[in-house]
């Protein structure tokens, strides 16, 4: 019985496996080597396993994780060339991993429009027909300080200094 476990072997994967080639718009250079595109490969069930238990791993690790570069010298990419390599690795990951495209831009939307639905999912409901607050069963929601500066427009501390 061998009181350490044997060391783990690197395995040899065949060729012909799927592979993206990423070219950068922006390529640079680290001492002698030349860094010009990135050569994507679907990751180990190892690396996804780590990559799941990073409390939010972002581009430079799941890059890193499916190619040959280390997290630096994913670093020193440039943003256009990391969405472009991100958009070719959507292919070689779990959907889960990455996230969902947004359709709609987040710049250039309508400010009115958006603190219209925040406004509508936080505040509480106006009843159609009037009720009587007198009415024993009348259970109104409990306000807080962040949500009446909304609705009334002025802040408790307004109210408590006069």
């Amino acid at each position: 019985m061998a009181l350490h476990p044997a060391p783990r072997r690197e395995p040899t994967y065949e060729t012909g496996s799927p592979r993206v080639d990423v070219p950068l718009r922006y390529p640079f250079r680290i001492g002698r080597r030349r860094i010009a595109h990135i050569d994507l490969i679907p990751p180990t069930l190892d690396d996804l396993e780590v990559l799941r238990s990073l409390d939010g791993a972002g581009p430079r690790e799941i890059l890193a994780a499916m190619s040959d570069l280390d997290q630096d010298q994913v670093g020193l990419f440039r943003w256009p060339d990391v969405e472009a390599a991100l958009e070719a690795a959507r292919a070689l990951l779990p959907p889960d991993l990455l996230p969902v495209r947004n359709s709609a831009p987040l710049i250039g939307t309508d400010p009115e429009a958006s603190v219209a639905s925040v406004a509508s999912e936080a505040a509480p409901r106006i009843p159609a027909l009037p009720t009587d607050l007198d009415d024993d069963e009348t259970v109104l929601p409990t306000a807080r300080a962040d949500r009446l500066v909304d609705l009334v427009g002025v802040s408790m501390e307004g109210i408590e200094h006069g």
